[in-house]
């Protein structure tokens, strides 16, 4: 099945109309791709680094999705290269994760199934599988930042 079509709304922003099961499809590559690029240093890596925004990670990554999503800017100096990524990456890798959060927020039903129409009920499923206990106002303050996304 192909896509239907493309269209620029008036805000500027470009839809695509699908078909469901294509849409599943492009949820599912949309939250790989979150998991993939969600970024991975903890903050008590380096409390200062961590207070400024800089990573400690001046490798590129072994994962060949992840080095072509990072690659480095400097491929004939890796010392260049390893400080660029060490300032950039962390900022580059929350950007990526937060658009695909959004994009992933904007298309509902959520699940391979379809089994939660809504980002409340998205929660509610999460709550009570990992057994989360969030309260009712945790609840909407965590639905309410995922739409603000």
């Amino acid at each position: 099945m192909a896509a239907t079509r493309f269209r620029r709304k008036r805000s500027g922003v470009v839809a695509l109309t699908v078909h469901p099961d294509e849409a599943l499809v492009l949820a599912g590559l949309l939250q790989q791709l979150a998991d993939l690029v969600a970024p991975e240093e903890s903050a008590d890596a380096d409390p200062l680094a961590a207070l400024v925004d800089i990573g400690t990670t001046t490798e590129a990554p072994d994962d060949p999705v992840l080095a072509r999503l990072f690659p480095d800017a400097y491929a004939d100096d890796p010392e260049a290269a390893g400080e660029f990524r060490r300032y950039t990456e962390n900022s580059l890798r929350e950007r990526k994760h937060a658009g695909a959060l959004r994009a992933l927020a904007t298309r509902a039903p959520y699940f391979h199934n379809g089994a939660a129409a809504n980002l409340t009920e998205l929660v509610n499923f999460y709550n009570e599988r990992f057994d989360m206990q969030l309260s009712n106002d945790q609840k909407a303050e965590l639905v309410a930042f995922l739409n603000s996304l």
